[in-house]
């Protein structure tokens, strides 16, 4: 994982990209995953033999959706060549580009401040 943060910006911000590998252990036409909701996932591709090519494939972004209440998002492989993923599959690699702003929540990535210095700045 690859994370950029942007304090200068305003709102603060940051945005990254994410490989994740994946062994099938049951056939799915869905792949569900934890998505803050001020996560905003811009770019998204997928690479396994199931998905009838070798080569990575981009995946549109209307095969995502997002649920806010328990903060998941689900890729619907329906909408991608092949359709599912079989049981048994390794090495599926899933590819994500996402961007968000920093808040002060406290919950995943966030902005916090340490105390003043003898200057009155405080560290971020």
């Amino acid at each position: 994982m690859v994370i950029r943060t942007d304090l200068y910006s305003s709102p603060p911000s940051y945005a990254g990209e994410s490989l994740v590998t994946l062994d099938i252990k049951e056939t799915t036409s869905t792949l569900v995953f934890h998505a803050g909701k001020n996560v905003s996932i811009t770019h998204l591709a997928i690479s396994s033999s199931d998905l009838k090519t070798t080569s990575t494939q981009l995946v549109p972004l209307s095969a995502l959706s997002y649920d806010e209440v328990s903060e998941r998002a689900t890729i619907d492989l329906k909408q991608v060549g092949g359709g599912e993923l079989r049981e048994g599959s390794k090495g599926v690699k899933v590819w994500f580009r996402f961007e968000a702003e920093l808040e002060k929540s406290m919950h995943g990535y966030y902005k916090s401040e340490g105390d003043a210095d003898e200057t009155g700045k405080k560290p971020v």
